[in-house]
């Protein structure tokens, strides 16, 4: 696991997937959106995708669920902003 920005890790075994959420999974989810809008090299699609995960997350917190197809979205933009291989 590398170093990221606010030294929020990626959730491990994907525990981020249900609910509730950790404060450790929470907070890994808030700081990667927080990032990705100021990130300038994501497609329409993904910042559109960022923008209403921000969203959602605002509005539901910790009881926000994502999907595995979700968490793949997220982990792919975050390792576009991190630049992680």
């Amino acid at each position: 696991m590398s170093e990221r920005t606010k030294n929020v890790e990626n959730p491990s075994d994907k525990s981020v997937l249900g609910y509730p959420m950790s404060t450790r999974d929470h907070n890994w989810l808030k700081h990667l959106l927080e990032d990705a809008r100021d990130y300038p090299r994501l497609t329409d699609w993904e910042e559109q995708f960022v923008s209403d995960y921000y969203e959602k997350l605002s509005r539901f917190g910790r009881q926000l669920m994502i999907s595995e197809k979700q968490l793949a979205v997220l982990e792919k933009i975050e390792a576009k902003i991190y630049s992680i291989k």
